[in-house]
């Protein structure tokens, strides 16, 4: 059956009609694209300026750092403990950066810290032995380039020249280093004496500073063995240190500070006497109820 002329010119206009749709689609699609590609390139024209621009701001800057002698690469600072890495600190991708990261960090710990940690106890069982202990913060760089020198050299206590290798990093190689002090914590008598140690600051405030300029709370403090006695009217108390040395150091700044405050009731002894170290020993075993040969002993257990 066939169509009539009205629906074959129904026909007609409904395939001009999809035609023309598919025309328009084809236009909207690529004005979209010519929109699109004006837009890439305005972004792309956009990212060569700005890397024109970044690339003079740089060469400025790389202008300026290099009259002052920076240098480019990677450094790290880190603390030491007898030689081995045991805290990092930062990095920077300038060599004066980091010395600034390390300059800052020394600063701050030697002023903070006021009675620095030299040594430890070390426990095997029933044996305990004093230790020396060194704690170090280093600036390091690592190597860029084959061959550069990985040795570096720094004079050590006694003022010969040592050289300085991290053999676990052999492409790195420190450019200076320093003395970190971490606090020592000393064991006073009353408290836990392993839980509960007190620190210098501890010893010189509360124990000492905490009085009045009076003579009947005149203090006396005196060295015996590992033991820094400070003596009041009727009790004393006493600090163990690791040995009669560390005893002689802590008594010998807190003489100097003490000096230094003008506290006319606090009294330096000195060492106990040789005639006295019996009395005191009665003493020492009256208020702890230890045997004499514990209070003889002249190094912390």
């Amino acid at each position: 059956m066939g169509y009539g002329a009205k629906r074959l010119m129904e026909i007609a206009a409904e395939k001009e009609a999809k035609k023309k749709e598919r025309e328009r689609i084809k236009q909207e699609k690529e004005k979209e694209k010519k929109r699109l590609k004006k837009i890439e390139h305005k972004k792309k024209l956009r990212q060569k300026q700005n890397r024109r621009a970044y690339l003079k701001r740089r060469k400025v800057i790389l202008d300026e750092r290099k009259a002052k002698g920076d240098e480019y690469g990677y450094f790290s600072v880190y603390i030491t403990k007898n030689n081995k890495k045991v805290r990092f600190l930062g990095t920077s991708w300038w060599k004066l950066d980091a010395y600034k990261i390390f300059n800052d960090a020394v600063e701050g710990n030697h002023k903070k810290v006021l009675f620095p940690q030299t040594v430890y106890t070390n426990r095997k069982g029933r044996v305990h032995e004093a230790l020396p202990i060194k704690y170090e913060i280093l600036l390091v760089k690592k190597i860029m380039k084959e061959g550069e020198e990985t040795v570096a050299s720094f004079r050590d206590e006694n003022g010969k020249f040592v050289d300085n290798i991290i053999v676990d990093w052999k492409d790195h190689v420190i450019l200076d280093k320093a003395d970190w002090y971490v606090e020592e914590k000393f064991g006073i008598y009353g408290y836990h004496p392993r839980k509960d140690k007190k620190t210098y600051s501890f010893i010189l405030n509360e124990l000492l500073l905490n009085n009045e300029d009076t003579g009947d709370n005149m203090r006396r403090i005196m060295v015996y063995n590992n033991k820094l006695i400070i003596q009041y009217l009727e009790d004393f108390d006493f600090v163990k240190c690791y040995d009669n040395e560390q005893c002689k150091t802590l008594y010998d700044k807190l003489q100097r500070d003490i000096t230094s405050l003008k506290k006319k009731y606090i009294v330096f002894m000195g060492e106990v006497v040789p005639e006295f170290v019996s009395t005191w020993i009665d003493r020492f075993e009256e208020k702890t109820g230890w045997k004499r040969n514990a209070v003889f002993h002249g190094m912390t257990k």
